[in-house]
This record gives structure tokens, C-alpha cells and sequence, in this order.
């Protein structure tokens, strides 16, 4: 699968080594906690559709496709196709109606999907996610080990790329700005600790 954005990590890669040089904390445990705070700040940045936004959207007209000429609601052609797809064939009106509305509903209660893409990322680096879960669980976390000097956060939510990339390099910002302000810190108490004064 080809990234379909490039984000920018110099200022990460220089913020975690003046955090290993202030901490002397291990590569491993620094990789760790960048990869489940970068993933965590990224699920909080990801911008969420308003139930109510997918609901007018999905009552938007759009013309009608086949035989008759004229303008359908969306909510209509679209279920019309999940029923086709799932091979349920011509319903009856009343089902057809209870068919679209339960498919209004499942959309409508999908407004947080992308951001539940993080979930899996986060908990698989030692962190608890909060906000609405995804049963599906669609991130993906491998945590750095000593042997591998890679901690590695995916959202694999459909369009997850083209909805969060803002969000990701928000949050790489955020975290690295984060790691070198506390790096500061940490030197200047212990300047100050050993300077005599």
C-alpha cells in the first residue's frame, strides 16, 4: 500500500534524542511513548462528521440512475445498493423503509470512525484509549523492541489517510515540541542543581 502523504519527523527525530540525552531513558521506552502519544494526539485531532451532517447528507437528492428520470434521495440509492450487494434483491415498501432507516441509523452512529482507527495503535503500546470504540478495531501498534528500533502506529480505517493526515502531523508536531520542551527542563534543573546556586 503507497503512503499517500508525507509527513514531516526531523523535529521528532531531534526532539527524542535531546529527550534520551535529558532522561537517559532507554531508545526503546522513548520510541514507545512517542509512537502511543503521537497516536493518542492523533485520535484527538482526528475531526469527526456530526450525526446530524451524515443525516443531510444522506437526504441530499441525486439524480436517479436507471429507466426513470427524475431526483431520489441519497439515503435511497445507497441502501438500495448495500441490499443488492448483501443479495437481499426488490423488497416490499414497508421493509424497504425499515432497511433504510436502519442503514441511516448504522451510518449516522459511524461519525467517529476514523478516529476509533487509533484505538487499536494505542493500546497496542501500552496506552487505554478513550472515546468511542471501534468493535472492528481497524489501527494496527507494533511497539519498538531492542531488536527493532521501530515503533509503528497505523489507522487502516478506510480513507483514514485522506481525513487524518492533518491530525498526524499535528500530533508529531505536538508530541515533539512536547518531548524537547521537557528535554529543556529537565537540563536546566540539572544545570541549576550543580551550578552552586
Amino acid at each position: 500500500m503507497k503512503p499517500t502523504f508525507t509527513l514531516e519527523l526531523k523535529e521528532l527525530q531531534k526532539a527524542m534524542q535531546e529527550y534520551e540525552f535529558a532522561t537517559k531513558k532507554d531508545e526503546v521506552e522513548i520510541l514507545n511513548r512517542a509512537g502511543r502519544n503521537i497516536a493518542y494526539r492523533a485520535s484527538s485531532k482526528t475531526p469527526t462528521a456530526r450525526s446530524a451532517k451524515i443525516r443531510a447528507e444522506l437526504n441530499r437528492e441525486a439524480p436517479r440512475q436507471g429507466k426513470y428520470d427524475g431526483k431520489v434521495e441519497l439515503k435511497y440509492v445507497l441502501a438500495s445498493a448495500r441490499a443488492r450487494a448483501k443479495g437481499l434483491g426488490i423488497m416490499k415498501k414497508p421493509e424497504f423503509r425499515k432497511f433504510v432507516s436502519r442503514f441511516v441509523s448504522q451510518r449516522a452512529s459511524s461519525a467517529g470512525y476514523v478516529r476509533s482507527g487509533w484505538q487499536g495503535a494505542v493500546e497496542a503500546l501500552g496506552g487505554s484509549f478513550r472515546g468511542k470504540k471501534n468493535r472492528h478495531n481497524k489501527g494496527v501498534g507494533h511497539p519498538a523492541t531492542v531488536r527493532k528500533l521501530i515503533a509503528e502506529i497505523m489507522n487502516t480505517v478506510p480513507n483514514a489517510g485522506k481525513i487524518g493526515s492533518d491530525a498526524l502531523q499535528q500530533a508529531i508536531n505536538y508530541v515533539s515540541s512536547d518531548m524537547s520542551n521537557y528535554a529543556q527542563k529537565k537540563l536546566s534543573a540539572t544545570a541549576r542543581k550543580y551550578s552552586g546556586r
